[in-house]
């Protein structure tokens, strides 16, 4: 990357058959963007089958053909009668639709009159919900909103998708994010209602509808149809609860109490010295690369209500809602940080109307806010003798409001009983404001204009990287009190989407084709806090002849001025074509193709990323082995591609500015802890670091928005992934065994490279010119430091070189620039077994073993905690990439999961959910000698490089195995009716395993950090702590 800077009680046999649903013991199909499902089987040839909604009166119906087969598909979830008559003889069931998910039925004519009654009988068994879906070539994780309640789960959508036995928890510096199948938390898609709501400035971020107001999620880890873009690792599909005929509401309050949590562990360094407190924060967890936030919400509210505005046509579903948070904690001894007592209020509502205009033509409204405030109040703080925390002087406060309003339109009509259109609309805001203001009432906030922001007001950011301050020595004070950074105050992401979808059977043809535009834009920047970062840090001992210590003298301060401002864009075509082809009665294979089309704009306007053609194969099969759906073989191959995200051309296609200049100093700012007397660095220092000395535009960011054709290779290929899966399902009396096998392979990785030599040497060679060809950096202001390209091929730029701006032609064949190719492999075998909901219990367990290699994790960095999507530091120079090819940090060998609940009596139902997985992979992080030899490296702690050596990745050790247990119960008294009243425990023997170290081995110096800061934990499992509710729901 560019250089770092830092319901009314549901009588038993409906909870029967919604825990059941809730569980995906019926495998699912992607159907339409998993907004609609199916129903099909075999009944009577030329019999008339009818699926009828019972909450909104519309129904469909379609002719059984010759062979006894039928097929009624793009059904909106909810529960239907479906009614077989032929002969005045009607054959009748009840069943629930859940969205993406083909529902298999036998409705063909008994052979005697008992059964017949058993066919018109509502019946919750294994035969009534068949486990296996023979029509489908996936096999995915849905939950419904019934099943949810049921378990111990956090009330967020993370919490549900981590049930998906693929699922791995990302690293804690990018929030509370998933991983599935060996990808990064970067490369999910998530949907609401089929609208794709993820935030493509980083893809770490989507638009939340509120939690209650989920009717079903579902979770793809894998072998998605061609209707599915935009995501190499998982798909996380929501859809809302919607009006029916009857009015019914609720109302809800959950209460998770700061007083029953438990405190985190202790922070030591190596040597036995205190380096933080957590016994004395509040709701808080630290956090990956000094990260952290709070454990959950303390108080939710919840009220809503749905039904007819007209009955039988028009229906409506609104919730209202507020959560409020709240966390304290402090910061470590050696002054790096503050004491933050931090309130967030999430102020959420949604509104769905569905309009059935008449049987054959449906619109579709959805409508919510997920806006969102945080308040931060900082103080100083310190530690007395006892190692204990105390609250000091009030530094300031931080206000940020992130989310907005989405707004999605969706009509689809009916044609006839074989053809469906559907189409799409919607538009989503994300807000981006800050500001701080510090005791003294001085606002600090960046306006954007970023040859001014080395004059923002404030304090400004101080890091103390002293070598007697990592052994536990006091740090130089600080003032600053932000996260480092503050953006503009009226930053603001923007999302403008359609699409159209049809799908047509002919025979034994089910054609799906779709087409849609995508365009995303977002206007944003940020800059350092008081303007400018300084970091201190101790002289060699070589070059001093003594250990360094705590004088000024001994030690040189590093300044760094950084500032970003821009309005840039992504649009995005895609279309595809999908045909399920029924084969045989027993087999039907999926074939389709996608293709998806890239336009990246700089802050002018302009473009410089196009990628016109992304072809994406996607082909499965389905094997009904037997014919009687008890054993199922399927199988799927298809390649995935990636957009290149918004925040590449903050940096990489705008105007930014990085400025690094090495200084002595004689003393610091007793308030601030700025440097006093700056004077150059000693010869000595300088001959030692002679990338040290003058002024450094980092990556060549001097504030000049650089020509289109120098930020990416001409032709540059999207980020691309291949996958192939091959799995079996085996019902066994009440049981279903699955077994699956997956391959992932990144064909075509995508990363920024800030190595000008390759650059210097071609346009010598082929323009005799005289450029520098040692540096990293360019040497003229002028020319961009950093491209995007495709790590091991070649690359075509059109750039200036030199001072004088005249823009060159620039070929460089893969072996003139150095860089590796982009590696990242992903094998697995998962084992599941599902227990089908007998009335009384349910389980399901499953088991990966799996391993992720490569030298990229793809799209983040979470070593590093890097946040810049598609542009982290690897591949920025050859020399950083020595030992990089290993196991990547999302890598967990063996991963088990169980969850399930039992329905003790009509009244009462107990639940656990438990995981036990192996560590992650740990490195070690130093100063490679050659470092002195690259004029612009990066210098400690950019290497995989300790003790003399190169150590290859993920091959220090692994974190240690962790595993954890929540349970729940519920009440449902008889004596009041809708009234229900839970009680989570989350972790309830309070583990305390850690889950990531410091991977820092060595210094900037190179010295060893083995007896002070290296492996030290950096964050925990998340501790015990109970959450209750109530909930009252009634019905008018």
């Amino acid at each position: 990357m560019y250089s770092r800077h830092s319901s009314q009680r549901t009588p038993r046999r409906s909870l029967s058959l919604a825990i059941a649903l809730g569980l995906g013991l019926v495998a699912t199909a992607a159907l339409a963007q998993s907004t609609v499902g199916a129903v099909y089987g075999t009944a009577d040839a030329g019999a008339e089958v009818t699926a009828t909604n019972t909450g909104n009166g519309l129904s469909r119906s379609t002719t059984v053909g010759s062979d006894g087969r039928f097929n009624i598909s793009s059904l909106p979830p909810g529960d239907y009668k479906i009614t077989s008559t032929k002969g005045g003889q009607n054959a009748t069931r009840n069943i629930q639709i859940v969205a993406g998910q083909g529902f298999n039925l036998n409705l063909a004519a008994p052979a005697t009159a008992s059964a017949a009654e058993d066919l018109t009988t509502v019946s919750v068994t294994a035969n009534a919900l068949p486990p296996i879906d023979i029509t489908s070539s996936q096999t995915n994780t849905v939950m419904t909103a019934e099943q949810i309640k049921q378990l111990p789960l956090a009330r967020n959508q993370t919490a549900v998708a981590l049930l998906a036995p693929g699922a791995t928890r990302g690293d804690s510096a990018f929030g509370n994010l998933a991983s599935f199948s060996g990808a990064s938390v970067a490369e999910n898609s998530y949907y609401v209602n089929g609208f794709n709501v993820t935030n493509f400035f980083q893809s770490l971020t989507y638009s939340q509808v509120p939690f209650e107001a989920i009717d079903q999620e579902e979770i793809q880890d894998g072998g998605y149809g061609a209707e599915y873009g935009n995501s190499t690792g998982g798909v996380i599909s929501v859809n809302t609860k919607r009006g029916t005929n009857e009015w019914k509401g609720g109302v809800d309050y959950t209460w998770n109490p700061y007083q029953f949590q438990a405190s985190q562990p202790n922070v030591y360094l190596q040597n036995g010295a205190l380096l933080q407190n957590d016994r004395h924060n509040s709701n808080y967890v630290i956090g990956n690369n000094g990260t952290g936030n709070a454990t959950d919400f303390g108080q939710r509210w919840n009220a809503w209500l749905g039904g007819p505005l007209i009955k039988d046509k028009l229906f409506m579903f609104a919730l209202v809602g507020g959560t409020r948070t709240a966390d304290e904690h402090y910061g470590d001894t050696t002054g790096g940080g503050n004491f933050d007592k931090t309130t967030i209020k999430d102020p959420r509502y949604l509104v769905k109307l569905d309009w059935n205009i008449n049987e054959s033509n449906i619109l579709e409204y959805t409508g919510f806010s997920d806006s969102s405030t945080e308040q931060q109040s900082v103080y100083g703080y310190s530690y007395d003798d006892n190692g204990q925390p105390h609250r000091g002087d009030y530094l300031g406060q931080v206000y940020d409001k992130t989310g907005g309003m989405n707004n999605i339109l969706k009509y689809t009509s009916y044609i006839t009983d074989d053809f469906t259109v559907s189409a799409q609309y919607g538009k989503s805001t994300n807000k981006r404001i800050e500001r701080a203001t510090t005791a003294d009432g001085t606002v600090e906030q960046y306006d954007g204009n970023i040859f001014d922001a080395v004059n923002s007001p404030g304090c400004p950011i101080i890091i103390d990287a002293r070598t007697p301050v990592s052994n536990g020595a006091a740090g130089y004070p600080h003032c600053s009190f932000t996260s480092g950074t503050l953006s503009t105050p009226n930053g603001e992401d923007k999302r403008n989407a359609g699409r159209i979808d049809f799908e047509y059977h002919i025979g034994d043809h089910e054609l799906k084709a779709g087409w849609a535009r995508d365009h995303f834009t977002t206007d944003t920047g940020t800059a350092y806090e008081g303007g400018a970062t300084y970091t201190y840090q101790s002289i060699p001992a070589s070059i001093l002849g003594h250990d360094p210590g705590l004088d000024p003298s001994d030690s040189v301060v590093r300044q760094a001025v950084f500032a970003t401002g821009a309005k840039v864009g992504i649009t995005q075509k895609s279309y595809y074509l999908q045909d399920n082809w029924h084969i045989t009665d027993n087999f039907v294979a999926r074939i389709g193709v996608r293709n998806d089309g890239f336009n990246n704009t700089n802050s002018l306007g302009q473009t410089y990323v196009s990628q016109v053609h992304s072809w994406q194969p996607r082909l499965g099969f389905s094997w009904d082995v037997h014919g009687d759906s008890t054993l199922k073989v399927y199988g799927s191959a298809g390649d995935y591609s990636l957009p290149l995200d918004g925040n590449v051309a903050l940096r990489g296609a705008a105007a930014s500015l990085y400025q690094i200049r090495y200084f002595s100093y004689t003393g610091v700012d007793p308030v601030t802890g700025a440097p006093l007397g700056l004077g150059p660095v000693s010869d000595a220092y300088a001959a030692q670091f002679p990338s040290r000395t003058g002024t450094v535009y980092a990556n060549g960011e001097a504030g000049v928005v650089p020509n289109p054709g120098a930020v990416a290779t001409k032709d540059l290929k999207p980020f691309k992934q291949r996958e192939f899966i091959l799995g079996a399902q085996q019902q066994v009396a009440d049981w279903t065994l699955g077994a699956k096998a997956i391959y992932r392979k990144v064909l075509t990785g995508i990363d920024d490279s800030c190595d000008f030599r390759p650059i210097a040497a071609a346009a010598n060679a082929q323009y005799g010119l005289n450029l520098d060809t040692t540096s990293l950096t360019p040497g003229a202001a002028n020319v961009p430091g950093c491209y995007i390209f495709n790590p091991g091929s070649s690359v075509t730029l059109r750039t200036p070189v030199d001072a004088t701006g005249t823009v060159y032609d620039i070929h460089l064949p893969g072996t003139a620039v150095g860089e590796p190719s982009y590696k990242r492999s992903y094998m697995a075998m998962q084992l599941t077994a599902e227990r089908n909901f007998d009335n009384t219990w349910y389980m399901k367990a499953s088991y990966v073993w799996s391993h992720t290699r490569g030298n990229s994790e793809g799209g983040v960095d979470s070593s590093n905690g890097q946040a810049d999507t598609g542009t982290t530091e690897l591949f920025d120079y050859p020399e950083i990439m020595a030992g990089t090819n290993g196991y990547l940090p999302n890598d967990r060998k063996h991963t088990f999961k169980l969850y399930g609940a039992w329905q003790i009596t009509p009244e009462w139902l107990v639940g656990a959910n438990g995981v036990l997985q192996t560590g992650r992979p740990e490195n070690c992080y130093g100063l490679n000698p050659i470092d002195g030899q690259v004029n612009g490296g990066y210098g400690g702690g950019a290497y995989l490089y300790c003790s003399g050596m190169i150590v290859k990745r993920g091959s220090v050790g692994r974190t240690p195995t962790y595993w954890n247990i929540d349970l729940n119960a519920s009440y449902k008294p008889e004596w009041a009716k809708g009234v229900t009243i839970s009680a989570n425990v989350f972790n309830i023997f309070n583990k305390q395993h850690t889950t990531t170290i410091n991977e820092v081995g060595e210094d900037n110096n190179g010295n060893s950090l083995a007896g002070s800061t290296y492996k030290i934990p950096t964050s925990f499992q998340q501790p015990r702590y109970v959450q209750l509710s109530a909930e009252y729901d009634f019905s008018l």
